[in-house]
């Protein structure tokens, strides 16, 4: 889709490839007045997620695990504004999560926040759930898949 620009109230339309605008034309209605000129990069955000997923392994029933973290960088050319980071999925209540991403937000290009989760099952099972991240970047929400086990207290 292209970008919606507008010239002393005249639309403009613009021919675009990814993030980079191969020509602006701007079309006054008058016979012969269009010009076409430039390539331009659009500021856009995109979102780097690293690790991808947390895996917690087993985790004793009724204990919470230590902290793993992945780390959101904003690996775009534009403010990356950030406006949920929440637990979804089949187990959302047995991981807890904490960040400094929506009150660091926007991120300016290469900027970065840190999302941190705990893994504390209920019972003996296989869990999942997912970090899923709202955001602008174009491929909203970004997710980063969570799995772990409960296990059962080992025998004295």
């Amino acid at each position: 889709m292209a970008p919606s620009i507008l010239y002393g109230g005249t639309p403009i339309s613009v021919t675009k490839s990814g993030t980079v605008i191969n020509a602006i034309t701007v079309d006054d209605g008058m016979q012969n007045s269009t010009v076409s000129t430039g390539t331009y990069t659009l500021q856009a955000p995109a979102v780097t997620l690293v690790p991808p997923s947390l895996s917690f392994g087993n985790q004793t029933a009724g204990t919470t695990s230590a902290s793993q973290s992945t780390v959101l960088t904003n690996s775009g050319t534009g403010p990356l504004t950030i406006t949920a980071v929440a637990l979804t999925g089949t187990n959302p209540a047995d991981f807890t999560e904490s960040d400094n991403c929506v009150s660091a937000s926007p991120l300016a290009a290469n900027g970065s926040c840190t999302i941190t989760v705990k893994f504390a099952p209920a019972s003996t099972a296989s869990y999942s759930a997912s970090i899923s991240i709202t955001d602008n970047a174009s491929n909203s929400p970004q997710t980063v898949p969570l799995t772990g086990t409960g296990t059962a207290v080992a025998a004295p």
